[in-house]
Parts: C-alpha cells; structure tokens; sequence
C-alpha cells in the first residue's frame, strides 16, 4: 500500500528509531471537501510493536495495516504520526477530526470518542523478574506488592485505577518500565505480552530476564476518533470496517499478525458487535 510525501518526526517508546519523529502523508489524492467541508484527518499512535511501528524507516504492524485499508477505501485525506502516547491521548481529547490508535475501550473513556473497531486484541500479563519469587492467585494479590510499573494515560493504567490499585508506579513512558523492573525499583509490570517482550528486548534485556506471573485479561483495541471529528467521518470509517470485516479482509489482516487463539476470539467478538453481517470466513 503506497504512501506518499514522508518526512520523518517520531517519539514513540520503545524502538530507537522512536527517538525520531514520523509525520506520513496517506493518500493525499482525494479531499475531504465532501465530508462537510473538513480538514484532514490526523492518525495518532505510538512506537508499540507489534501493533504500530516504525521499521525501515516506514510504519508498519496489524493496527498500521488496518488504518492504512480503512483509510484507502473511505478516499480520504489523513496523515499518520508517532508521538509519545499521553501527548496523542490529550491531543484527542481536545482537538478536531484526530483519530487515536491502537485505544484499549474503557468504561471510563467510552463517552470521551466515537470508537470503530474493534482492530486488534492485547493479552495484558504482569511481567516480574525472572528470579522473582512473586506468586499471584488473583488480581488482588497483585495490589499487596510494592510497586507495579504503568505508564501515563495507558488503558492498563486506567483499568488498574478503576480496580483500586494504589501502588501504581506511572512513568511517562513504557519502555522505562523494563529496566526499572530489572533494577529491582519496581515489583511487576504491566503490558501486552506480545508487546512488552519486545520493548524489553529493544532495551537490550533478554525475554529470559524476564516471566510472566499473572495473566490479567484480554483487551481490545479500536480507533477512537477525537469527539469534535464530524460524524459523517466517523460513519465513513464504521462502514469501511464492517466492508472489511464482511469481505475477510478484516481476518486475513488478523490471521498474517496474531496467533491462532486470539484470531479467532477476535472475529467473534468483532461479528458480536457488527451483527447483522454476513462474515467470510478464511481457510
């Protein structure tokens, strides 16, 4: 899928090449002029492998993918850029026509945008030192240890909130939280599984250095549009996902990036939430 006119600018957390800045204009052929006269839609994510990255220089990962297709099939103008994730979170919040992702979807945060997806699916575990002694029955056991690592403005951040936790050790970034778990500054640390193997490996620690000690849940993850974004954007985008999720295309993303298990327990929930569809299933 061509993308054209980059320069580059992005922060992200984990890989080096997020100390850089990535600003990608997509499709920049057609104009918005349709869509009640806006501007271009802005896509903001983070450097977070597997789901949005930055390699060779370009984006690339399952939720990348997905925008990219949902993006060429509206016709519409956007732009793509990597920011450190509180920077994009506020940015949403409070400007017009951005589109947020990959957004862990919250009860907290479910009036806060307009949500198409879901895009992706997240294992969240806590990850302890590989010589920890750490052993969690519950997730109330993990509110008895000192401290976990979190970062600011994290879906995993806000559900540990919600659940009362108050032993929180919240950093500006996830790719801090690796090393201080290997310094013994905190006690266990909150991510994806998939993706905090590999912030932990771009941080030069080795996946062996590290366990998991408890499997929290599963979470989804969807484009969550800025509340100022016009409605017939957000509709356009809502009917580009469930073409795609009708067609397959939507699964075949899904089967190239995510094990077998996860695969299938996102199609039934994307199905349970755009019912009504008939879905092509691939073999």
């Amino acid at each position: 899928m061509g993308l054209c006119g980059a320069s580059i600018h992005s922060e992200g957390t984990a890989m080096p090449l997020a100390r850089l800045m990535i600003v990608l204009l997509l499709f920049p052929t057609l104009s918005l002029s349709t869509v009640g006269g806006a501007s271009a839609l802005e896509f903001l994510t983070e450097d977070s492998p597997p789901l949005n990255y930055i390699e060779d220089g370009k984006p690339t990962g399952l939720s990348v993918a997905i925008v990219q297709e949902l993006i060429l099939r509206t016709g519409m103008q956007a732009r793509m850029q990597f920011l450190p994730w509180a920077r994009a979170y506020r940015r949403a919040l409070i400007e017009p026509s951005i589109a947020l992702f990959s957004t862990t979807r919250t009860a907290s945060r479910e009036s806060l945008f307009y949500w198409v997806g879901p895009i992706a699916i997240k294992r969240w575990v806590f990850f302890a030192r590989a010589d920890s002694l750490l052993h969690l029955e519950s997730l109330e056991d993990a509110k008895k240890v000192r401290r976990i690592g979190a970062y600011v403005d994290s879906g995993k951040t806000t559900f540990l909130q919600e659940q009362g936790f108050t032993n929180l050790d919240i950093a500006p970034a996830a790719n801090l939280n690796p090393r201080k778990l290997i310094a013994g500054r905190i006690d266990l640390w909150i991510k994806g599984e998939l993706e905090g193997l590999v912030i932990a490996r771009a941080e030069g620690i080795a996946p062996e250095k590290l366990k998991v000690v408890y499997p929290i849940k599963s979470g989804y993850l969807y484009l969550a549009f800025s509340k100022r974004t016009p409605k017939p954007m957000v509709a356009a985008f809502t009917r580009a996902y469930r073409a795609m999720l009708s067609d397959g295309s939507l699964i075949k993303h899904w089967k190239t990036w995510l094990p077998d298990s996860n695969m299938q327990t996102i199609t039934t929930e994307a199905t349970r939430q755009h019912s009504g569809l008939t879905v092509k299933a691939l073999h």
